[in-house]
């Protein structure tokens, strides 16, 4: 499938957005399969996942699993989720470090760009 478009994605973000509040009272998640059987032209996991990132990134509390997605606004969920998130972050911060290290010690003369 091809790249989306800034425009399909806000357009997209606006309609999983509307699904994701609609299905908000529930408790149970909507799976990436089933958003994508709902609105097809989002055509993939990747593009669902970068939708979903746009959304957040634009402050709407969506929390996720491996089971879902699901709107939220009870702020417990959104804590717990959050600091999920910042664990996540620190391991990755923490692989980071480490494969940067190895790069710099093999090969000194990259240390310039880093």
């Amino acid at each position: 499938m091809k790249r989306m478009t800034n425009d399909e994605k806000k357009l997209l973000a606006n309609l999983v957005l509307d699904l994701l509040q609609n299905n908000k009272d529930n408790i149970t998640l909507l799976n990436s399969k089933a958003i994508i059987r709902i609105i097809p032209t989002i055509g993939n996991d990747v593009n669902l996942r970068k939708i979903i990132n746009l959304l957040r990134q634009n402050g709407e509390p969506i929390i996720s699993s491996n089971r879902g997605y699901r709107y939220t606004t009870d702020i417990v969920d959104l804590f717990l989720y959050s600091h999920s998130l910042k664990l996540r972050i620190m391991e990755i911060t923490r692989a980071y470090t480490g494969l940067i290290t190895y790069v710099k010690e093999n090969t000194p003369e990259i240390n310039d760009f880093i």
